[in-house]
């Protein structure tokens, strides 16, 4: 993997890239034996890092070695971004078994013009549906910008979960064939039938999301199954407000 250990952070004006070379686009498609919840293909974290861009390359990890469905163990991101003003942009993330990219960033986190396809290969949790296009589970100053995110098994863009949020911008991502309609198949007897949500806000405060397209969202083909286009939630944890959508098409 690739970790942030390794990777000198840039600065405002000479931001550091990690790419692939001038016009080509490799494919990084790892095969290991390692144990942990969420492992990452890429890992960025802290502020000691920031200002990398991550760009123009593709990460399959259709042959990373899981754990059994409905088991917390080995299991797949393509990456964790953290840090300050760090950017992942035109990359491919393919067959994550768990969520495909995650931040747990500080500011200044940007997602965009990128493609997540067919994460959630794995059900980790016979309660509830895992395995989203974007997860961000803490930061400011996020934008969320010109993606596509499909055949996900647990949604789109997920905004929330363990602090608050502020200052977020989602818009002009499609996102299609999630939950019910996503690639992977229900888990089976004993799991909770596939479900979704195109843009989840949650634990959070000034928040937008505008000029997305979501459509196959599925349940009808299932009813025990539960898409939405749009969720909003809150609880002990934080509370959310100032949550703006418009101009949604759904």
């Amino acid at each position: 993997n690739i970790t942030g250990g390794t990777i000198p952070g840039g600065m405002a004006n000479a931001r550091t890239i990690v790419a692939g070379y001038q016009n080509e686009n490799p494919i990084i498609q790892p095969s290991f034996d390692e144990v942990g919840v969420g492992y990452p293909i890429i890992t960025n974290y802290g502020a000691s890092q920031p200002y990398i861009t991550f760009q123009d390359f593709t990460i399959d990890v259709i042959n990373m070695p899981v754990s059994p469905a409905g088991t917390e163990g080995i299991s797949s991101h393509c990456v964790y971004l953290g840090g300050n003003f760090n950017t992942w942009l035109r990359v491919t993330c393919l067959n994550a078994s768990r969520d495909a990219v995650v931040a747990i960033a500080d500011t200044g986190i940007t997602i965009k013009d990128s493609l997540m396809r067919d994460c959630g290969r794995v059900e980790w949790s016979k309660t509830s549906t895992k395995g989203g296009g974007v997860h961000i589970n803490w930061g400011t100053n996020i934008l969320i910008e010109g993606n596509v995110i499909e055949g996900c098994r647990g949604g789109g863009i997920w905004l929330h979960q363990d602090v608050s949020i502020t200052n977020v911008i989602v818009r002009n991502n499609i996102i299609r064939h999630f939950g019910t309609d996503s690639t992977w198949p229900w888990a089976g007897p004993g799991f909770r039938h596939n479900s979704g949500n195109g843009i989840t806000f949650g634990h959070g405060n000034n928040m937008w999301a505008y000029n997305n397209l979501i459509y196959n969202t599925g349940n009808a083909a299932d009813p025990l199954g539960d898409d939405n286009c749009f969720f909003v939630w809150g609880d002990d944890r934080g509370i959310g407000k100032n949550f703006y959508f418009y101009n949604n098409p759904c």
